[in-house]
């Protein structure tokens, strides 16, 4: 079992923090006498350092206010339910009572915070009432409150749709894609009344075998074995998850850099010209963008590992031999909810097809219910955040919605 070190790391890497936080703060500040394109670059290099090496923190919404018709209303965040490892949370929209259909977005469980899908719940906002699964770091969840695997998150979104009711949508945003299919079947065949009107899956891992991706590769590549000696380890015991396994969100955060890594070498060359060059929108875009991407959270050992072995090794999901508390079911009982697929020509995690063959997978759901949606040019990321998913994703996913509700 790999032992915990990012506190440690951290810890280490603390002198050079304050000490880059200093110096990056004196050379940009605006009124540093001395400044010029090479002393702002400096300072860029600096910044860069104390991004990488600070504590890490949850990041926030910071959805303040949206636009409905015209009509600017503000935002608040409400916690509605509560679980361990997950905080239903409300995007409620003070004073606003236009009957808008119901939209539960399911997050990532998958290293990053519920804050990455802040473009995609502000857009939504405009014509949904919105709700998001807001995961919890398992670093921080006591042993006593039990483990979190594939049954257990299907048990959550099962709570969630008996909370929120009847006719309420769906949107699985990558890896919830699969336990978001898992609970239609489930539901399907206890015959639940709140079984969602509608299903949106988004760049989700269905069948890896499908155009595999580097990602994908390495999975299959590695035995199951490797995951749980290399990926997994124990919580210290003055965290608030004392001795819970988990996959640190770290780890997970330098496989995707790694895969990546001349991108992100280019990306940080370019902020530094950026910088020396006072363009300012650029310099802010690249900030809100690291900002987000090195905040991460531990995942929950068990989860984690069921489903590197389940989904992306042995493609249960794909073959439809998946069991739910040590019992099969059928994908083929879904008919209820409308699907919807989207997927990106360039997205280099899920590639094209994974996430369409959830057609294939819930083959006994009526044509009509059924939408499919390739954007090409698209990256990963692009498929929900971004100009592209305003402009020509949203606009396909809102007349899905509005047509199955």
């Amino acid at each position: 079992m790999y032992c915990y070190q990012r506190d440690k790391i951290r810890a280490y890497w603390r002198p050079t923090h304050l000490f880059s936080h200093a110096l990056k703060d004196v050379l940009l500040s605006p009124s540093n006498v001395f400044s010029n394109q090479y002393v702002r670059s400096i300072g860029a290099v600096h910044e860069i350092i104390h991004r990488w090496t600070r504590p890490n923190k949850r990041p926030e919404f910071n959805i303040n206010s949206v636009d409905v018709d015209e009509t600017k209303y503000a935002v608040v965040e409400k916690i509605v339910l509560e679980k361990p490892f997950c905080r239903l949370k409300l995007f409620e929209k003070v004073g606003c009572d236009i009957d808008q259909p119901i939209v539960l977005v399911v997050a990532p469980l998958s290293g990053h915070y519920a804050t990455l899908l802040r473009d995609t719940v502000h857009t939504l906002l405009q014509d949904h009432k919105v709700y998001i699964t807001d995961w919890v770091s398992a670093y921080n969840v006591p042993v006593s409150d039990g483990e979190f695997d594939l049954d257990t998150y299907v048990e959550y979104l099962d709570d969630f749709y008996a909370f929120l009711g009847q006719g309420i949508h769906v949107l699985a945003v990558c890896q919830p894609c699969i336990p978001v299919l898992m609970a239609a079947a489930v539901l399907e065949e206890k015959n639940a009344p709140y079984q969602p009107a509608s299903m949106i899956l988004m760049g989700g891992p269905v069948d890896t075998r499908i155009s595999p991706t580097v990602v994908n590769t390495m999975v299959e590549q590695l035995p199951i074995d490797w995951f749980e000696q290399h990926m997994v380890s124990e919580v210290p015991h003055y965290a608030p998850g004392a001795r819970r396994k988990v996959t640190p969100g770290n780890l997970i955060l330098g496989g995707f850099i790694q895969m990546n890594i001349k991108s992100h070498i280019q990306k940080h060359y370019e902020h530094i010209k950026n910088v020396a060059n006072n363009n300012q929108k650029a310099v802010r875009s690249h900030r809100e963008f690291y900002d987000e991407y090195l905040s991460v959270m531990d995942l929950p050992a068990a989860y984690f590992v069921q489903t590197m072995d389940k989904v992306f090794k042995q493609h249960l999901v794909a073959k439809n031999e998946m069991t739910y508390k040590g019992k099969p079911f059928s994908f083929k009982s879904v008919t209820r909810p409308a699907l919807m697929t989207v997927e990106g020509e360039n997205d280099d995690i899920t590639g094209i097809g994974q996430t369409y063959a959830a057609h294939d997978v819930c083959s006994n759901i009526p044509e009509h219910k059924r939408d499919h949606f390739l954007r090409l040019d698209v990256g990963h990321y692009g498929i929900f955040s971004g100009s592209r998913w305003r402009k020509d994703i949203y606009p396909q996913v809102r007349s899905f919605i509005k047509r199955h509700h």
